[in-house]
């Protein structure tokens, strides 16, 4: 096998600011490896996107891009992994990062770190060099208050809460609810709803995404929406608002 070409990267002409998105869950197995793909694939149809994988010794985002055998790129003096024309993916060494990220700053649009479970030290050292933070929750909503906690004790620009109904379970509504209405308490932009979305394990399985039409890459889109407004100029989902709006019988 010949060796892989060597893909420069320069950033696209945007009139869009920098992002350096980080995604913060206070669990595992709720999807942040999911949304961390959906999400850089989605702006990457407009922007040139990096994905950061932080977890120790890779998790699902890792072994979703190795499965996909794809071409070694270099931007500037960062390594990284070609998903598509404008998705890299890279995978920082231990005492890396801090310098992957200044890197990677140099080259791209957009920035995605995928962190391990929240580590309340460990994360404020790490997301002071981001200006956009996703909070995400399964529809248990299982340690909100941890994460809420750390959102506070930050110092970034824009934060976001994310919900995401990937295994179909039932939403507690009361508790969506009182979050809701702890959102301006918290300085959270806004909320928003991933539906579930049957073909989301056979995407993931054959190293691919979900359709466009799929509800699940609707909540995505939206997500992207609010983070980098006018992008995609597509029309929005189910935000968190209308969700808990539509549970209760809002307009």
């Amino acid at each position: 096998m010949g060796e892989k070409p060597i893909i420069l990267v320069k950033a696209a002409a945007s009139s869009h600011p920098q992002k350096c998105i980080a995604i913060i869950r206070a669990k595992g197995g709720i999807g942040a490896s999911t949304l961390a793909v959906h999400l850089a694939n989605t702006i990457s149809g407009k922007l040139n996107v990096l994905l950061i994988d932080l977890n120790p010794n890779g998790g699902d985002t890792k072994q979703y891009v190795l499965d996909k055998g794809l071409h070694l790129g270099q931007t500037g003096s960062l390594v990284a992994i070609r998903l598509t024309d404008n998705f890299y993916f890279h995978y920082p060494q231990p005492g890396e990062v801090k310098d992957s990220i200044k890197k990677a700053k140099e080259n791209f649009d957009a920035i995605i770190l995928d962190l391990p479970n929240a580590e309340l030290k460990n994360l404020q050292e790490i997301t002071q060099y981001c200006n956009t933070g996703i909070i995400l929750l399964d529809t248990t909503l299982q340690g909100i208050g941890k994460l809420l906690s750390w959102h506070q004790m930050t110092a970034l620009r824009s934060k976001f809460v994310v919900v995401n109904n990937g295994r179909q379970i039932e939403t507690n509504e009361k508790i969506l609810q009182e979050l809701v209405q702890q959102f301006s308490d918290y300085d959270i932009e806004e909320g928003i709803y991933l539906p579930f979305s049957p073909e989301l394990t056979d995407a993931f399985n054959r190293g691919d995404f979900v359709s466009r039409r799929s509800h699940y890459q609707e909540g995505v889109s939206s997500l992207v929406e609010a983070i980098l407004p006018g992008l995609l100029n597509s029309k929005k989902s189910d935000t968190l608002f209308t969700k808990i709006s539509r549970l209760f019988g809002g307009d």
